[in-house]
This record gives C-alpha cells, sequence and structure tokens, in this order.
C-alpha cells in the first residue's frame, strides 16, 4: 500500500506526524499523531516517515490495532510500518 491507501484505511485526509521524543529531547525513532476525539494514536518508524518524504513511495502497512491504557485513559495505537522487502514463501 502507498501512503494514500493508508490515510484512506485510517479514514483521515492528511497525517500529521511529530517526531516523538524522550525526557531528554532525544528522538526515539517514531514519528506519531494523535487523534484525540477518537482517543486514537497513529505511530510511523522514522526511516518509513523519511522513505515517503523523499518520494521512494514505499510497501506500507497497517497493523492490528492496539488497546493501550495511558495517563488519560485507554486508546487505540494504530501502527503504520514498512515493508522492505517482498517475502517468498
Amino acid at each position: 500500500m502507498n501512503i494514500e491507501e493508508i490515510k484512506g484505511l485510517l479514514g483521515v485526509g492528511q497525517l500529521s506526524l511529530n517526531e516523538d521524543l524522550n525526557e531528554a529531547k532525544e528522538s526515539t525513532g517514531w514519528y506519531s499523531q494523535w487523534f484525540n476525539d477518537e482517543r486514537v494514536r497513529v505511530i510511523m518508524p522514522a526511516d518509513a516517515v523519511n522513505a515517503v518524504m523523499a518520494g521512494d513511495n514505499p510497501n506500507l502497512g497497517l497493523n492490528e490495532p492496539q488497546e493501550k491504557e495511558g495517563p488519560k485513559g485507554k486508546y487505540t495505537l494504530k501502527t503504520i510500518v514498512a515493508y522492505t522487502a517482498d517475502v517468498v514463501m
């Protein structure tokens, strides 16, 4: 899938991913966006974000949603992943 197909699955017209930083203000290697009204967090690894931004059109996927517990209650985590190789079985 490409990023447009992922946005379609998420039901959004635009993703505004922000770099996640740890307490020391260092990159975690992930980008994320919160959809507060729906209590949904979408995350994507930095290498996949960089590939999309560079126009490399990586093969993306969307993992199964996970229910998580956060400081403000339960939320759904959706992870966008980039596939780096074809698997042949």
